[in-house]
């Protein structure tokens, strides 16, 4: 029985062709799957996302629709091992209307994250077939529930001395990027979103590690958060795990 660390050491394209083989062939039984789209460890990384595409690209429509999004990224560099793996995939996948909607979900993030490398990439990737319109409101409570999902998790490690990526500045600074980019109709769709204390999550990333741009925007958030019952008239810093702990047994 091999574990996930013993068949990824497989995958690295400096081993034979047969190991290599062995482990993709292994890497079928993975039911978490996700781990081989575009793996960044310290000694597995670029030199395993070729094996890790053909592994993906054998993934059924189904089981990859979760992971779309993921995918897309994976095509902002062509001179990435597997990008034109992924990038065929992509293209054989059969629900298109689905298809399209993350398309147009990834371009709106290329553009506000100024990637315009990627830009280009779905560009040519979306071609000129039409493009359906998704819902800004929808889009707002998916990146809603990311921040929530990433603070949730971020504090969770950082409990066991682990530092990870999703607290380093470029990230930190992208997700604010990404919120200043909303219109004002957007934005209070974004923060009617907050409706519990893990919501706390979104706070904790602009207002203490970042902080909002303006006061107009603190401000909404603090009318957000006092609508919903959250202390925050003790100071940011001081109070807020304190009213997290207290209100979601999550944490």
């Amino acid at each position: 029985m091999y574990n996930i660390d013993e068949i990824i050491h497989m995958l690295d394209w400096n081993q034979p062709e047969e190991i290599q083989t062995k482990g993709r062939k292994l890497a079928r039984d993975v039911k978490c799957f996700h781990v081989f789209i575009q793996p960044g460890y310290a000694k597995y990384n670029k030199n395993v996302w070729d094996n890790c595409a053909l592994i993906i690209a054998d993934k059924t429509d189904e089981e990859l629709k979760p992971y779309l999004s993921e995918l897309f990224e994976w095509i902002e560099d062509m001179n990435w091992p597997g990008a034109f793996c992924i990038w065929d995939r992509l293209k054989q996948y059969e629900d298109k209307e689905w298809l399209n909607y993350i398309l147009n979900e990834s371009i709106y993030k290329a553009k506000v994250l100024k990637r315009t490398m990627w830009l280009s990439n779905l560009r040519e990737f979306q071609g000129t077939k039409d493009s359906i319109e998704y819902k800004h409101e929808t889009f707002v409570r998916r990146v809603y529930d990311a921040l929530v999902e990433d603070s949730i998790q971020n504090e969770k490690m950082l409990n066991e001395n682990v530092q990870i990526l999703d607290w380093m500045p470029e990230r930190r600074k992208n997700k604010l990027e990404l919120y200043q980019s909303l219109d004002e109709n957007q934005k209070i769709i974004f923060l009617k979103s907050i409706k519990d204390a893990k919501a706390n999550a979104v706070y904790n990333l602009f207002c203490m590690l970042e902080g909002l741009g303006n006061k107009k925007d603190r401000d909404l958030f603090e009318v957000e958060l006092k609508i919903n019952g959250l202390k925050v008239d003790e100071g940011l810093a001081d109070t807020f795990w304190k009213v997290v702990m207290e209100n979601d047994e999550t944490y």
